[in-house]
């Protein structure tokens, strides 16, 4: 996670939220499925969105 930039963090958080991870175990699984989770953070534009998910698969 000390190797994790801002978008990865969010990412991790949001993820932890959602599928309501609450054991250690999740967590280090999570570190590294992380790419499963894409955050799309504005909806303006649907191009930017299949940008963002593409870029994060």
């Amino acid at each position: 996670m000390d190797s994790f930039d801002t978008q990865e963090i969010k990412q991790f958080f949001v993820a932890i939220y959602h599928c309501k991870f609450s054991q250690v175990k999740d967590l280090i699984n999570l570190t590294f499925n992380l790419s499963r989770y894409t955050l799309i953070q504005d909806l303006s534009s649907m191009e930017a969105v299949g940008r963002v998910h593409r870029f994060t698969l």
